[in-house]
């Protein structure tokens, strides 16, 4: 499959000099070991929930509104389309031949950058204790305009010597698996890009790490 932007957009996101901070929704846990707690029912405390202690389990793959933040809301829209459309090949490659357990969840343009509760939400919901993550970022540096896609994966344990009276469960967020994508903004290599190659190497890069495997 091919992506290709519609008429004009090139000349959007090239208007769009003024791009906010590149904001990942769980930006903290680019570090590993960085932690967030969720609230126990009202008036009981908060039990660790069995799924979080396996060594096997399920991923949410979050993908869309995870990533630059425009001064133009249409250029936001377009990128966070794309990054969709990538995470949608993705996904349609981890399933294949029903391999891994990866369920996919889209951040709205309206949460771009600030998405954090929506997928820790799904983690819980799904009862998965992984998170792979699909975000982008464009941008300009000393070497020039680019746009780029960072793959991470995530492991979501229980802190260590969570207590079983505490009001909340916190949880420590381990980052599996890092891989940054880049390409120089240029109108060739937009129209060149195509996002099911992009998604085969994604998926062979993940495949040969071995991160995928508590998956299966």
């Amino acid at each position: 499959m091919r992506t290709r932007f519609a008429d004009g957009s090139g000349a959007i996101i090239a208007r769009a000099a003024s791009m906010l901070a590149l904001g990942l929704v769980l930006g903290g846990c680019a570090t590993p070991d960085a932690a967030t707690s969720a609230a126990a029912p009202r008036g009981g405390s908060a039990a660790i929930p069995s799924y979080l202690t396996l060594p096997t389990g399920c991923a949410v793959l979050a993908g869309g509104g995870i990533g630059s933040l425009f001064a133009d809301e249409q250029a936001t829209a377009i990128w966070d389309r794309i990054n969709a459309t990538l995470t949608a090949e993705l996904h349609e490659r981890l399933l294949r031949d029903r391999q891994y357990r990866v369920i996919r969840f889209t951040v709205p343009t309206q949460r771009t950058g600030k998405a954090e509760d929506l997928v820790l939400a799904q983690l819980a919901e799904q009862r998965c204790n992984r998170l792979i993550q699909v975000s982008h970022q464009i941008a300009e540096d000393g070497a020039g305009r680019h746009f780029r896609f960072d793959i991470a994966l995530f492991r979501i344990d229980p802190k260590p010597g969570h207590e079983a009276m505490a009001a909340a469960i916190t949880v420590v967020t381990t980052a599996e698996f890092k891989h940054s994508y880049r390409y120089a903004r240029t109108q060739q290599s937009l129209d060149d890009f195509h996002a099911g190659d992009f998604a085969e190497q994604v998926f062979a890069d993940l495949t040969k790490s071995g991160v995928l495997a508590p998956l299966r």
